[in-house]
């Protein structure tokens, strides 16, 4: 090759890539694909060449510039001969898709190949004989393929091939810079049209980060998460709820008037799938229920109290009738972010409580520690609280529903929880903890406060079953101690008196340790083996034969003397015949060997499971759990 021919090819070559570069530059852009064809072709000899783009959804390619190539021929390889990207698809091995997928040049010396069979047809209807298939990739991705077409059959020379790859990388670099140019100017069309609106963000922002201001500084007074609440009620201008991930109401404020309509159901399918928003993706979401179909002020928004990457309540705001906009959007965000920083306080406030209370309740209750009376009292003023008046136990429990949580840390923290919010200004400090899944309160029985044991205990149930909704809560109010060797006792009798409770269903209510009667002296007994002798000696027949047979002997013998032996109202409790009971009572009396009908029998065998009870509230001994 000449010099001359050499300086020719490079002068054509740059008025091509002049012409090209122009036409990106140009406002429309219109013919890109047309011009970087139709150039191609020019600077390599081939009689036809085609631009392919992939589609929106990178299923098939299609030819979008093209030069030399019948309109029809084009149109038709687009529609019926579509040019796919996907194994399994027909037409998915031509030359283009092969060169596409393998980011290579494909190169078909002759349509007579037998892997060209099904374009042939339309191969001799165009007219060429073979063909090169060159990826266009730029900054890693493939954008589509530049295909030349020749009408002499055999393979091309190297020289045709580098150029017409050099075209495929500077085509890619035009239609990439294209693209580039026209979202530019798409940007810049939309930034002029939201001028103002940008401006009005920026207003947004500002109002926000007041708002956030104003709630940031009820956080740092220490005002507590009610106050808290109540600000960002008054921020919104919109009744605002707290609820922990349970669904159990935590906190409400109100804006102005009462709270005129209760937060939406979750079996509102909309609801659901809005809470499963909040849950997964952690940001605020509109809540439409799918019942309301009036204005705006139906809409709820909700979002997230994330503490680490947990979301451990969510912050409903009740839009007004105006709605809510941007400005409370962000302010509710913002609000999200304020709850969880006040609840991570209480949170560690409250761990920091179980973790200091645990050591004074271990030894106070237990007697399991090493500190004596003196380091005692000192350990529990270091914590704000006087041993040395006398203090009431409160035992608390609570039966599993649909609210209680599965956690046992949780259910631990919302025992405790409640227990504080329950004694909240009462001083002396009320001492607080927990035992296993007993609440534990010693509460001061000369406080300042004007409540009582029994509205403390009140409340600290009515706290528990509004946390966790469905469930029903027992509270005991045990012993007074003034003593503190008096503690070990007025809890293990407090903690028994509550299995009792629960088991004797009287669950969901305060119970007065007076109200158990006769209980109360064996809850009290400070030599029980006497009374739990007499009771395994009297029982033992009973028990031998249920456990024998398989039978339920004992819970007969149960309801035939708490009904006074009216045959009539024990079937009714056990669902079986009168004459059922009656053969019943019959087998007890022989295996008791006494006549039922003798006061001072029924008295012993009363007695006898009255001990029973106590025994295996308490822990005392071994038996055999109540049928």
């Amino acid at each position: 090759m000449s010099h001359d021919t050499e300086l020719d090819r490079l002068r054509r070559w740059s008025d091509a890539v002049t012409e090209i570069t122009r036409m990106v530059n140009s406002d429309s852009g219109a013919g890109l694909l047309d011009l970087i064809a139709a150039r191609t072709a020019e600077l390599t000899g081939y009689d036809f060449c085609s631009v392919q783009l992939h589609d929106a959804e990178h299923q098939s390619l299609l030819i979008a510039g093209s030069f030399g190539l019948d309109p029809r021929y084009v149109e038709h390889v687009n529609t019926d001969r579509p040019i796919r990207l996907r194994a399994g698809d027909d037409f998915y091995d031509s030359p283009s898709s092969r060169a596409f997928r393998e980011r290579r040049t494909i190169e078909v010396a002759s349509v007579a190949d037998t892997v060209f069979a099904p374009w042939r047809p339309i191969a001799e209807e165009q007219g060429y004989r073979s063909m090169l298939a060159v990826p266009m990739v730029i900054e890693g991705e493939v954008v589509g393929v530049l295909t030349c077409y020749s009408r002499r059959p055999g393979e091309h020379a190297p020289t045709e091939r580098d150029v017409a790859e050099l075209m495929a990388g500077q085509a890619a670099v035009a239609i990439h810079t294209a693209r580039l140019r026209r979202r530019e100017r798409q940007a810049l069309a939309r930034l002029e049209e939201s001028n103002h609106a940008l401006q009005r963000h920026q207003k947004v922002l500002e109002r926000a980060d007041r708002m956030h201001r104003q709630l940031m500084r009820v956080v740092l007074a220490d005002q507590g998460l009610e106050d808290v609440v109540q600000a960002l009620a008054r921020v919104l201008r919109a009744p605002v709820t707290i609820e922990d991930s349970s669904g159990a109401e935590l906190v409400h404020a109100d804006f102005l008037s009462s709270r005129a309509r209760p937060l939406p159901s979750v079996a509102d399918p909309a609801v659901a799938a809005a809470l499963e928003a909040v849950q997964s993706r952690k940001q605020v979401t509109v809540v439409r229920p799918e019942e309301s179909d009036g204005p705006a002020g139906d809409d709820f928004w909700v979002g997230p109290v994330v503490i680490g990457s947990e979301v451990v309540a969510r912050l409903w705001v009740r839009a007004p009738s105006r709605g809510l906009g941007p400005l409370e959007r962000r302010a509710v965000e913002r609000g999200c972010l304020v709850v969880a920083m006040e609840m991570l306080k209480r949170r560690t406030a409250l761990e920091v409580e179980l973790r200091l209370s645990r050591d004074v309740l271990t030894d106070l209750l237990l007697g399991e520690g090493a500190h004596r009376p003196a380091d005692l009292l000192a350990l529990a003023g270091n914590l704000g609280h006087d041993l040395s008046v006398p203090h009431r136990v409160l035992v608390a429990s609570m039966d599993g529903g649909r609210g209680a949580p599965r956690d046992p840390e949780v259910a631990g923290r919302r025992m405790v929880s409640a227990a504080l919010r329950a004694a909240d200004g009462i001083r002396p400090k009320p001492l607080v903890g927990l035992r296993q899944d007993t609440g534990i309160m010693l509460l001061p029985t000369a406080s300042t406060s004007v409540r009582g044991p029994g509205e403390v205990a009140g409340r600290w149930r009515a706290e528990l079953e509004r946390l966790s909704s469905g469930s029903r809560a027992t509270v005991i109010l045990g012993d007074s101690c003034a003593d503190l060797a008096d503690y070990p006792a007025a809890f293990a009798v407090a903690r028994g008196a509550l299995r009792l409770a629960t088991r004797g269903g009287s669950v969901g209510r305060v119970v007065d340790l007076a109200e158990f009667g006769v209980y109360t002296v064996l809850l009290r007994s400070s030599d029980p083996e006497p009374l739990l002798e007499f009771a395994s000696a009297k029982l033992a027949p009973v028990r031998a034969h249920d456990e024998r047979r398989g039978t339920d002997l004992l819970r007969t013998l149960r309801a035939y003397l708490e009904h006074g032996g009216r045959t009539s109202e024990v079937g009714a409790e056990l669902m079986v015949h009168a004459n059922t009971v009656l053969n019943r009572v019959a087998r007890l009396e022989n295996l008791l060997d006494v006549d039922l009908a003798d006061p001072r029998a029924r008295l012993e065998i009363q007695l006898a499971l009255m001990v029973a009870d106590v025994a295996d509230a308490t822990g005392v001994a071994n038996h055999s759990p109540r049928a």
